[in-house]
């Protein structure tokens, strides 16, 4: 599409500096990689390339027991943490002003 047509929007490059200040670099965010590369290096699925992530089975994020802990698909994994954000929106915005 010519730059210079109607509807032309120029693609917003991300902030990743800004992104990794805000979150990324975060005590919380620190800790939480640091936990994770360990336990996948534990179980042998770090750095492999066989393109699989440890997945929490109870879905709650800082729960490392070695028995909540399996590796799967790093696509189905994503999916899952992004469809537990989509319904944690979703309930958020059902209970706004309800207290």
């Amino acid at each position: 599409m010519p730059t210079n047509s109607p509807g032309y929007r120029k693609k917003k490059r991300k902030d990743w500096k800004t992104n990794y200040e805000h979150y990324q670099g975060t005590k919380t965010a620190l800790s939480y990689r640091a936990k994770l590369n360990q336990a996948n290096r534990k179980r042998g699925t770090y750095g492999n390339g066989d393109n699989r992530d440890l997945m929490h089975q109870d879905n709650i994020k800082m729960n490392f027991a070695p028995k909540n802990l399996k590796p799967g698909s790093r696509i189905i994994n994503r999916r899952n943490w992004a469809k537990k954000a989509i319904r944690t929106r979703k309930k958020r915005k059902a209970n706004w002003g309800k207290y």
